[in-house]
Formats: C-alpha cells, sequence, structure tokens
C-alpha cells in the first residue's frame, strides 16, 4: 500500500468515528439496526421505540427476536416526524397529518404557524407588562405605590393602567 492510500484511510477512519455509523446512510437499498437508525437520524433508540408503539415510524421488519431494522423510506418519513416534532406539534397532530393522503399537510403547518404567531404576541404583550412595571420600580428595585394600593383604589388603578 503506498503513503496516499495510508493517508485516505486515515481520513475515513477517523471521520467514521464521529457517529460510528455502519455503511452509507444514504443507500436507500439496505437495512439498518435500530441502533444505527438512531444514529443516522440523531434520535434515541428509545423514540424509535416509541414510534414504532405509536405507529409514527414503523421499521421495515421487526426480526423474530424483536430486533427492529429500518428502511431508507422508515428513515424519510422518521426525518419529516422529527421536523413536525421540533416544529412543536403534539404526537396526535404528527400522527394525524404523517398519514399519506389524508391530511392537508399545509394547512396543518399553516395552523401550527398561526398558533406561533398568536403565542409570539402573547409573549410580546407579557414583556410589555414586565417592561412598565420595571420602569415603575424605585432605585432599591421596589415599587413604592405597591404598598398604598390596599388604602387607594384610584392609585391601584393608574398602577394597573400604566402596566397595561
Amino acid at each position: 500500500m503506498n503513503k496516499n492510500n495510508d493517508m485516505t484511510n486515515a481520513v475515513n477512519d477517523s471521520d467514521a468515528g464521529a457517529f460510528n455509523v455502519e455503511g452509507n446512510p444514504l443507500d436507500t437499498g439496505r437495512l439498518w439496526p435500530i441502533d444505527q437508525a438512531a444514529l443516522i437520524s440523531g434520535v434515541t433508540t428509545r423514540t424509535l421505540r416509541y414510534y414504532d408503539e405509536t405507529g409514527l415510524v414503523k421499521p421495515a421488519e421487526t426480526s423474530a427476536g424483536g430486533k427492529r431494522w429500518y428502511d431508507w423510506v422508515s428513515l424519510v418519513r422518521l426525518q419529516f416526524v422529527i421536523l413536525l416534532r421540533d416544529a412543536g406539534l403534539s404526537i396526535a397532530d404528527i400522527a394525524a397529518i404523517a398519514q399519506p393522503g389524508e391530511h392537508n399537510v399545509r394547512q396543518a403547518i399553516s395552523a401550527r404557524m398561526n398558533e406561533l404567531r398568536h403565542d409570539i404576541e402573547t409573549i410580546e404583550h407579557k414583556l410589555q407588562v414586565l417592561h412598565n412595571l420595571s420602569d415603575l420600580c424605585d432605585a432599591d428595585g421596589n415599587i413604592e405605590q405597591i404598598s398604598q394600593l390596599a388604602n387607594n383604589p384610584a392609585l391601584a388603578g393608574l398602577l394597573i393602567d400604566s402596566a397595561i
């Protein structure tokens, strides 16, 4: 073996150790055991088992001993499920969306985007209220008016109005 081959093998060996995935993950004709499928996908084997039990992502094959094997199609489906999960959809919503031809994915995504926009508006309002309350604090970090609220309903109304 020449020196160039030794260098190539050394680079490949060091790169392969990063994930210890056996074979090419882009090989669409092979099966990967659950541990390799988990490494390829960036999830845990526990997650894969849960997705199998809930029907979200079924392995291509299950051996007589119960070992799960995943093919290219199941890995692609898994990535779709992971994207939906990362977008904040519940398992029930993902299960409904992931059924081919049964749901409009664009509508589900649009609905989730609207929910997130509403959440952002709610959070922005809360931040504004906290900012306004912070502006009422004195140098010691206290709001002097709070101690006076019990005896002065008009002052309480002003404080509430200024916080909103």
